[in-house]
């Protein structure tokens, strides 16, 4: 095997310098890749960058897993798709025999300028400044009381016992065989053997964490904020040597607002019926004002009809989608790092369709609000709002493995994770471990 020593200050392992060697081990004919980045390289390898060639490291057998789920009004239908989908994708990992954690976090990341201001007569969960703040979610959703009663009936039917979550920490833990959940053996009947389902049952009740959170997402920034060690809470989750996977799943694009321009988040709103491309943030309710103050079309966004030719604006009051990509990056190496996400597909500038129209009530531009996008994958249903920067996110890491799932497949959502989990495996070096 080539190896080289370089390689071991991006990895963070002792091991990987002293198994690092610069010349092919002795038999060995095979040449190096020669390579200028990590995409030149295959999915589990990454570019020594003193030696310019193709590198395996050491597998690793831990696997962290962080789902970041939106927690917004509308989001309870997909929180249950992905919960009762989520079997498939456990037992892929169990299978390896792999120490895995795995972790919920929302898109809650509260809208107002300062802790200690509110917005006049909002009174919703918006009216904060962290909110949940990248804060892990291990609490049964038995025990959340701003569920819509579509939530509380998703929450009876995958969570009838709520037991079923971590002790010791706030997420799903397994080392050396054993979990931090209460054991649930059943008989697998396809293979016929006993399995232990007390995972799968502690994220059937964590997934679901309502939908009762600011409409204002900040997926990116929750994202960010539950791996960039501020919260003492999640201590431990992320360990030096693992691979470390970020799965999304959420139906409006990220709205992760700059903390120096919050101030657009007031909800306060007036009439702007003139057509214009740069009209103020206040033209518009908050729940559209993300895209109308973040994108630029063809068509100005504060009249109603079908905008084309949409791309990001160069003034957003967003956070540049880079600095979130720079943050995952700076976490892990581009093979023991997997981003991916379940969300509305195509994006605007592959397809996708932005119609806005006026809802009912007082008209104005502050009325205005988008249809949802027509699904891609099934005729006559409706995906969640239309979006660019999930997938510009996504198209960074698409190359290492990352992959975007349609939100409106839920019969698919199975497979889909099951085809993450094999992807994050194969990154660890764990591929063909466990059948």
């Amino acid at each position: 095997m080539y190896k080289c020593r370089s390689l071991g200050r991006l990895f963070g392992v002792a091991a990987l310098a002293a198994s690092c060697d610069s010349s092919p081990d002795v038999g060995e004919t095979a040449q190096p890749i020669t390579c200028v980045s990590d995409d030149s390289c295959a999915l589990d390898q990454v570019c020594d960058p003193a030696h310019k060639t193709c590198l395996r490291p050491p597998a690793t057998r831990n696997i962290d897993v962080l789902f970041l789920i939106d927690n917004s009004p509308s989001m309870a239908p997909r929180q249950k798709a992905l919960a009762a989908s989520f079997k498939s994708f456990m037992q892929k990992i169990e299978a390896t025999g792999a120490d895995y954690h795995v972790a919920v976090a929302t898109s809650d990341v509260g809208s107002t300028v300062a802790p200690d201001v509110v917005w006049r007569n909002i009174g919703t969960s918006c009216d904060t400044f962290a909110g949940d703040d990248g804060l892990l979610q291990a609490i049964p959703c038995t025990n959340r009381y701003n569920l819509s009663p579509e939530a509380m009936a998703t929450c009876t039917a995958l969570c009838p016992d709520p037991k079923y979550v971590p002790s010791g920490g706030a997420f799903i833990a397994r080392t050396g065989g054993r979990t931090n959940v209460p054991a649930a053996l059943v008989v697998d009947p396809k293979s016929g053997k006993t399995v232990d389902e007390g995972p799968v049952r502690a994220f059937q009740c964590m997934a679901l964490v309502g939908d009762g959170g600011c409409g204002i997402e900040g997926q990116f920034e929750g994202a960010k904020r539950a791996l960039d060690g501020h919260r003492l809470e999640n201590s431990g989750f992320l360990r030096p040597d693992s691979m470390l996977a970020v799965i999304f799943i959420t139906d409006e694009d990220d709205c992760s607002v700059q903390l120096a321009r919050r101030a657009e988040n007031n909800p306060d709103t007036r009439d702007c019926a003139t057509p214009d491309a740069n009209a103020s943030y206040d033209c518009f309710n908050a729940d559209y004002r993300c895209q109308a103050r973040s994108l630029v079309c063809n068509e100005a966004l504060n009249i109603p009809g079908i905008k084309t030719g949409c791309h990001e604006r160069a003034d957003s009051y967003l956070e540049p989608v880079q600095k979130y990509v720079d943050f995952f990056s700076s976490l892990r190496p581009s093979n023991r790092l997997f981003v991916s996400g379940i969300w509305t597909l195509p994006p605007l500038d592959g397809g996708g369709e932005l119609n806005v129209v006026p809802r009912t009530g007082p008209s104005g531009s502050y009325s205005l609000n988008r249809l949802p996008q027509l699904c891609a994958t099934e005729s006559g249903g409706n995906a969640g709002a239309p979006q660019l920067r999930l997938s510009k996110l996504a198209q960074h890491f698409k190359g290492r493995g990352g992959v975007e799932v349609s939100l409106c497949d839920e019969g698919s959502y199975s497979s889909a994770l099951n085809s993450m989990a094999t992807t994050i495996l194969f990154k660890a070096g764990l591929s063909g471990a466990g059948g």
